[in-house]
């Protein structure tokens, strides 16, 4: 799934990674699909990487579905 592409350009002293935010994130995912990545004790949540991009891509598709 390609969410398009997008980031910023400017001058910095850490060199910009050249990637969206879902391509680094599908690239964590691969390295760390079991570790744990989004954690909101106040409304009882867990996910790791794998369960969170299951879940950003559940939304991605609802969004593209009102175009």
């Amino acid at each position: 799934m390609n969410f398009g592409v997008s980031y910023e350009n400017r001058v910095s002293e850490s060199p910009l990674l050249g990637l969206t935010i879902s391509e680094k994130l599908k690239e964590t995912v691969a390295k760390y699909p079991d570790s744990g990545a989004l954690v909101a004790p106040y409304q009882n949540y867990r996910a790791t990487y794998q369960e969170f991009w299951s879940e950003v891509e559940q939304v991605a598709k609802g969004i593209l579905c009102y175009g």
